[in-house]
């Protein structure tokens, strides 16, 4: 009886075929994975392990290998390159706003000074934090002055007068800079409030004023005074000190000489 079934069912084809000899939906499998050739790593075993998303490898940065190598990523071996290159000191005698000590002494003559000596060069932060030298301004006379704070009684009557006058010492090749201890904010509110055309430095720690002799170390504060610088970068006036008052007169008498 087994025998007869087993000729009907082969009659009728209803055996299936070997296994992996199926025909396959789209996707799917058929039959056995192709063998892989020697040496060359499936996608699985490529893929480092804890890695959920092929997009956590693209979004990794890339770290070269000598990098490492030296105890370093490439990222962290550029923020130290500009670390150090914020820390360096400027060179060739240039000056910035910041990462310098400002001001810059940059001569240290006898005391106190007269008619005919070099004027000592300095080198401060401007109302608008920009570094200014003496001895760029070679070919022009420069007036000087010292006064001790900003927005004062005698320091405003002072600057005023300046101001009023300043066509004038602009038609006789000069320019006025002003020197107090205040800082760059206070030098372009007291600028600002009373329409100031020249520009203020910023001398905080004195040293410039130490080195023209201005510096009162006994009262804390720099006394009154002006200095004519000709165009060759010699004294030509010396008013150590002078009254808010008379400064501008002095000032003008001496670039009429």
């Amino acid at each position: 009886m087994l025998g007869i079934l087993a000729a009907i069912k082969r009659a009728l084809h209803l055996t299936p075929p070997p296994r992996g000899l199926l025909p396959s939906e789209p996707g799917e499998q058929t039959g056995t994975p192709a063998p892989v050739a020697p040496g060359r790593p499936t996608l699985a075993s490529a893929a480092p392990s804890g890695v959920a998303d092929p997009g956590d490898l693209e979004s990794s940065p890339s770290t070269p290998t000598a990098a490492i190598a030296a105890g370093g990523t490439a990222t962290g071996q550029h923020h130290e390159a500009q670390a150090e290159a914020a820390s360096s000191p400027p060179v060739d005698g240039q000056t910035a706003t910041r990462g310098m000590a400002l001001p810059t002494a940059m001569t240290s003559p006898r005391l106190p000074l007269a008619v005919g000596d070099p004027a000592p060069d300095f080198a401060l932060p401007s109302d608008q934090g920009v570094p200014v030298q003496l001895a760029d301004l070679r070919g022009q006379r420069v007036l000087v002055y010292f006064y001790p704070m900003d927005d004062t009684p005698g320091c405003t009557t002072q600057a005023c007068g300046f101001r009023d006058a300043y066509v004038e010492i602009q038609e006789r090749n000069a320019i006025v800079l002003g020197i107090s201890p205040d800082d760059a904010a206070s030098h372009q509110a007291f600028k600002t409030k009373y329409d100031l055309p020249f520009t203020l430095l910023v001398d905080a720690d004195h040293v410039v004023a130490e080195v023209y002799g201005v510096w009162s170390a006994d009262g804390g504060y720099i006394k009154r005074s002006q200095f004519l610088v000709d165009e060759a970068g010699k004294l030509v006036d010396v008013q150590v000190p002078v009254q808010a008052t008379e400064s501008v007169r002095r000032a003008l008498e001496a670039l009429g000489a």
